[in-house]
């Protein structure tokens, strides 16, 4: 059974990975990942029907309520956004016009920090 879970959870991430490098494809629907992922499991430990009739549902189960989760966070990362908007705003209107430009410079040199952060991870 634990190898069973091991050899679920890495065939999930080898997806997820996969789909990350190719964003640019279609996106595939939770009952196409699940058929997917059913036939790998199927070709790679030569599952029984039984098997399959069993796990086909799991699967199907599990990449449903992955994409209800990934909805939910599109959704709270939309509302984070919001949010900061609403909070720059709030604090612009209180600041002289000199000390909103330092802080917009300020802002900027965040952002090529985190830019040339982000650019090294990714060649690392």
């Amino acid at each position: 059974m634990r190898y069973f879970i091991l050899l679920t959870a890495l065939t999930v991430a080898g997806m997820a990975n996969a789909q990350s490098k190719e964003d640019k494809r279609e996106q595939k629907s939770p009952e196409e990942k699940a058929a997917m992922m059913t036939k790998k499991m199927t070709e790679n430990l030569g599952l029984s029907p039984q098997q399959i009739a069993k796990i086909e549902p799991e699967n199907r189960a599990f990449f449903q309520e992955q994409e209800a989760l990934h909805e939910q966070m599109k959704s709270l990362r939309d509302q984070q956004k919001k949010l900061a908007e609403k909070h720059q705003e709030k604090i612009k209107s209180v600041l002289t016009p000199e000390q909103q430009k330092k802080a917009e410079k300020t802002m900027e040199r965040r952002k090529e920090k985190r830019r040339r952060r982000m650019e090294r991870r990714m060649r690392d």
